[in-house]
Protein backbone atom coordinates (compact mmCIF):
# COMPACT_ATOMS: atom_id res chain seq x y z
CA UNK A 1 0.00 0.00 0.00
CA UNK A 2 0.88 3.15 -0.75
CA UNK A 3 1.62 6.30 1.57
CA UNK A 4 -1.37 9.34 1.32
CA UNK A 5 -0.02 12.70 2.32
CA UNK A 6 -2.86 14.76 3.07
CA UNK A 7 -2.41 18.39 4.07
CA UNK A 8 -5.59 19.94 3.85
CA UNK A 9 -8.93 19.00 5.47
CA UNK A 10 -10.67 19.53 1.91
CA UNK A 11 -7.87 16.70 0.62
CA UNK A 12 -8.88 14.54 3.86
CA UNK A 13 -12.48 15.05 2.63
CA UNK A 14 -11.96 14.35 -1.14
CA UNK A 15 -10.01 11.40 -0.76
CA UNK A 16 -12.62 9.64 1.98
CA UNK A 17 -15.61 10.55 -0.60
CA UNK A 18 -13.77 8.71 -3.47
CA UNK A 19 -13.31 5.83 -1.07
CA UNK A 20 -16.72 5.57 0.11
CA UNK A 21 -17.69 6.00 -4.22
CA UNK A 22 -15.37 3.09 -4.87
CA UNK A 23 -16.69 0.30 -1.95
CA UNK A 24 -20.01 1.44 -3.08
CA UNK A 25 -19.61 0.66 -7.09
CA UNK A 26 -17.32 -2.37 -6.30
CA UNK A 27 -20.48 -3.74 -3.90
CA UNK A 28 -23.29 -2.75 -6.62
CA UNK A 29 -21.39 -4.80 -9.39
CA UNK A 30 -21.28 -7.90 -6.47
CA UNK A 31 -24.17 -7.70 -6.04
CA UNK A 32 -25.28 -7.39 -9.86
CA UNK A 33 -23.40 -10.47 -10.72
CA UNK A 34 -24.66 -12.57 -7.58
CA UNK A 35 -28.30 -11.69 -9.06
CA UNK A 36 -27.31 -13.39 -12.30
CA UNK A 37 -26.04 -16.76 -11.46
CA UNK A 38 -26.79 -19.85 -13.19
CA UNK A 39 -27.68 -22.92 -12.32
CA UNK A 40 -26.32 -24.09 -15.66
CA UNK A 41 -23.86 -23.47 -18.29
CA UNK A 42 -23.94 -24.32 -21.97
CA UNK A 43 -20.75 -26.52 -23.24
CA UNK A 44 -19.42 -23.14 -24.69
CA UNK A 45 -20.53 -20.88 -21.69
CA UNK A 46 -18.72 -23.56 -19.70
CA UNK A 47 -15.62 -23.07 -21.92
CA UNK A 48 -15.74 -19.75 -21.63
CA UNK A 49 -15.88 -19.72 -17.73
CA UNK A 50 -12.91 -21.81 -17.71
CA UNK A 51 -11.14 -19.87 -20.30
CA UNK A 52 -10.60 -23.61 -22.91
CA UNK A 53 -12.40 -25.09 -25.65
CA UNK A 54 -15.11 -26.63 -26.28
CA UNK A 55 -14.06 -30.21 -26.71
CA UNK A 56 -11.91 -29.76 -23.51
CA UNK A 57 -15.30 -29.81 -22.02
CA UNK A 58 -16.55 -32.37 -23.88
CA UNK A 59 -13.60 -34.32 -22.58
CA UNK A 60 -14.19 -33.84 -19.33
CA UNK A 61 -17.51 -35.00 -19.56
CA UNK A 62 -16.50 -38.03 -20.86
CA UNK A 63 -13.54 -38.31 -18.71
CA UNK A 64 -15.97 -37.78 -15.47
CA UNK A 65 -15.18 -34.13 -14.08
CA UNK A 66 -17.90 -32.94 -15.28
CA UNK A 67 -21.60 -34.24 -15.26
CA UNK A 68 -23.43 -33.56 -17.97
CA UNK A 69 -27.96 -32.62 -18.61
CA UNK A 70 -30.14 -32.23 -21.40
CA UNK A 71 -32.27 -29.31 -22.12
CA UNK A 72 -33.83 -30.11 -25.27
CA UNK A 73 -31.01 -29.91 -27.84
CA UNK A 74 -28.94 -27.96 -25.63
CA UNK A 75 -26.08 -30.10 -23.56
CA UNK A 76 -25.92 -28.20 -20.31
CA UNK A 77 -23.34 -28.74 -17.07
CA UNK A 78 -23.83 -28.10 -13.90
CA UNK A 79 -22.58 -24.37 -12.60
CA UNK A 80 -21.38 -25.45 -9.54
CA UNK A 81 -18.97 -27.77 -10.86
CA UNK A 82 -17.71 -25.51 -13.26
CA UNK A 83 -17.05 -22.98 -10.53
CA UNK A 84 -15.70 -26.09 -8.34
CA UNK A 85 -13.33 -26.71 -11.02
CA UNK A 86 -12.19 -23.34 -11.41
CA UNK A 87 -11.39 -22.70 -7.46
CA UNK A 88 -9.40 -25.93 -7.98
CA UNK A 89 -7.20 -24.54 -10.57
CA UNK A 90 -6.80 -21.50 -8.79
CA UNK A 91 -6.06 -23.05 -5.37
CA UNK A 92 -2.84 -25.08 -7.23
Amino acid sequence: MEGIILTTKLELENYIQRSIDQAFINHLSKLKESSHQKDFYTRFEAAQELHCSVSTIDRMIRDGDLTKSKVRSKTVVPAYQVKAFKEKLLAA
